[in-house]
């Protein structure tokens, strides 16, 4: 019952945000697709992908490109991606993923490691 009130959200959000010109909008669209993992049905990825071309440039975007490539195994534009990510804690977090999801784990190991070395004030306050 859940998953079905989850979906039907997600449809009138799609829906808000395709009467919504500009703006960020089709990124958290994506975003959206990427955490319900619709876009594993192919359809979906070429929908995605199409809707996420119509987003404006920004870091949100360009890390949801970073997990597609990934997803598609695309290293060309994995590579492309990678180069555009910033010393940014989102980015960061984003670039330890994909190692983690390539068995990469020492990388992203030594990633969260620093990350955590550089809040260490952020972290403590939990």
């Amino acid at each position: 019952m859940v998953k079905g009130t989850v979906y039907k959200t997600y449809y009138m959000y799609v829906g808000c945000l395709l009467h919504k010109p500009g703006g960020n909008g089709f990124s958290h669209l994506y975003l959206c697709s990427f955490l319900l993992s619709i876009q594993s049905i192919n359809i979906q990825i070429v929908v995605s992908l199409q809707t996420l071309h119509r987003s404006v440039k920004s870091r949100l975007k360009t890390r949801l490109q970073f997990h597609l490539a990934h997803k598609l195994g695309d290293e060309k534009k994995l590579m492309e991606y990678h180069q555009e990510l910033e010393d940014v804690i989102e980015d960061q977090l984003s670039l330890a993923s994909i190692h983690y999801l390539r068995s990469h784990y020492q990388e992203a190991i030594d990633i969260y490691k620093r990350i955590l070395l550089d809040n260490r004030l952020v972290c403590c306050k939990c």
